[in-house]
């Protein structure tokens, strides 16, 4: 099994309301005691949107900013993927295209300079890390059962594993949904 990278797990763990025309969701990160960084999450008809960067301390030691937005089709299926980081003076940026009626996905660095784009065959369905998370939350987890996403990772089809485990009640409030 494939690890997944920080940001690739802090999309997974952060979306999907299709149902409402648009909804954000706000994301505190800490690393113990100290609130180090924030994720925003839009999700908007026609495309979906993830914000994250450091804060406070996070900041002092690892000054971060990304903007991940995954432009969907009315199915909640990618389009295009638009990928932006910044640490400290290091920006990048990459744009991926997904080509489902050719059964490719074209990706291409545009920043920190533009490249020669890549063109990958690919199986379909397939998702992006941000559309894999966002439709996780139309999952049925009351059937206990297994979920898989396909995603597209550095060209690399993987499956993103959902499976519902347990309730765990909210450490400060107490609180049990499930």
């Amino acid at each position: 099994m494939k690890r997944v990278s920080f940001l690739s797990f802090l999309f997974l763990i952060l979306l999907h309301m299709s149902a409402f025309a648009a909804t954000s969701l706000l994301y505190n990160i800490f690393w113990g005691p100290f609130r180090v960084g924030v994720a925003k999450i839009q999700i908007e008809k026609g495309y979906y949107r993830a914000i994250t960067y450091t804060v406070g301390l996070g900041n002092f030691f690892y000054p971060y900013y990304a903007e991940w937005t995954t432009f969907v089709d009315e199915k909640g299926m990618p389009v295009k993927s638009e990928i932006y980081s910044k640490h400290r003076k290091k920006v990048r940026k990459k744009v991926v295209l997904f080509e489902r009626e050719k059964g490719k996905v074209v990706y291409q660095k545009v920043l920190p300079k533009v490249e020669k784009p890549e063109v990958v065959n690919a199986t379909y369905p397939l998702y992006d890390e941000l559309s894999a998370f966002v439709n996780s939350f139309s999952l049925d987890y009351h059937k206990k059962k297994l979920w898989t996403f396909p995603i597209v990772v550095k060209g690399k089809r993987c499956f993103v594993k959902v499976r519902f485990e347990k309730v765990t009640p909210c450490p400060k409030t107490g609180v049990t949904k499930g």
